[in-house]
C-alpha cells in the first residue's frame, strides 16, 4: 500500500491572515494508506465548497485548483500581486508563515508532487480576464426571479408595542490565522487599537473562518 495523494488543508490550524481579505492556508498530503491514488475518505470529499478543510484540493501531483485558498494556488498569487501593487510589505510573521508553507510544499514535491511556481503578471491577468468573461456570460435573473412575492402575515396596528428583555450576546476572544479576533455567535470582528471589538471581518462557521 502507498500514501494517499490527496492534497488537504486544515483551515483552523494552519491559516494565516496576511491582509484584509487575504487569508491563506497551508497544504499537506493525506496520510492514509491506499492501493489507489486516493483513499476512500478523500474520494468522498467534494472538490468545491465554502469550507477549505472539507474539500479535496486535487492530487498533490496536479496543479492546485482555482477554488483553493492555499499557499501556491492561483488565488494566493493573485492576492499577493494586489497586495504588492498597493505598496504594502509583508510583516515578519507573514514571512515566517510563508517560509513554513514553502517547506511543507517542498516536502510534497519531493514525494512527486506538482511544483509550485509563481505565475507571471501576464498569466495572472489572463486568468483574471477569463474569470470576468465567465461572470459576463452567466445567465441573469429577472427582478421577479430574485425577489419572490412575500406572503403578508402581519399588519401594522395602532397598539403600543410590548418591549421585552432579550439575552445578551456572548463575546469570545480567539486567535485565527495568527491574529486575535472577537467572535459573537458566528460573527467575527477584528481587535481595535485598545484591544476591544473592531470591524466586522467575516464569519466563523463549522470551525472555519470565512472572510466577508
Amino acid at each position: 500500500m502507498k500514501k494517499c495523494l490527496g492534497r488537504l488543508t486544515n483551515w483552523d490550524k494552519t491559516s494565516f491572515r496576511i491582509d484584509s481579505c487575504f487569508t491563506v492556508s497551508q497544504a499537506y498530503q493525506c496520510g492514509n494508506k491506499t492501493d489507489e491514488e486516493l483513499c476512500k475518505r478523500c474520494l468522498e470529499r467534494p472538490r468545491e465548497g465554502k469550507y477549505q478543510t472539507r474539500i479535496l484540493h486535487g492530487l498533490i501531483t496536479e496543479p492546485i485548483p482555482h477554488v483553493s485558498n492555499i499557499y501556491g494556488s492561483f488565488t494566493y498569487w493573485q492576492k499577493l500581486k494586489k497586495f504588492e501593487e498597493s505598496g504594502k510589505t509583508l510583516s515578519m510573521d507573514a514571512l515566517k508563515w510563508i517560509e513554513v508553507a514553502e517547506t511543507a510544499q517542498k516536502q510534497m514535491e519531493e514525494n512527486g508532487g506538482w511544483k509550485v511556481q509563481r505565475p507571471s503578471t501576464r498569466e495572472i491577468e489572463k486568468e483574471m480576464r477569463k474569470t470576468e468573461q465567465k461572470k459576463k456570460v452567466a445567465p441573469t435573473k429577472t427582478m421577479k426571479e430574485i425577489f419572490k412575492a412575500v406572503e403578508v402575515k402581519y399588519r401594522e396596528i395602532d397598539k403600543v408595542p410590548v418591549v421585552l428583555e432579550t439575552d445578551s450576546v456572548d463575546l469570545c476572544k480567539k486567535v485565527l490565522g495568527g491574529i486575535t479576533v472577537w467572535i459573537a455567535d458566528e460573527f467575527v470582528f477584528d481587535t481595535d487599537s485598545k484591544g476591544g471589538v473592531g470591524d466586522h471581518i467575516g464569519y466563523f462557521r463549522n470551525g472555519e473562518f470565512e472572510e466577508c
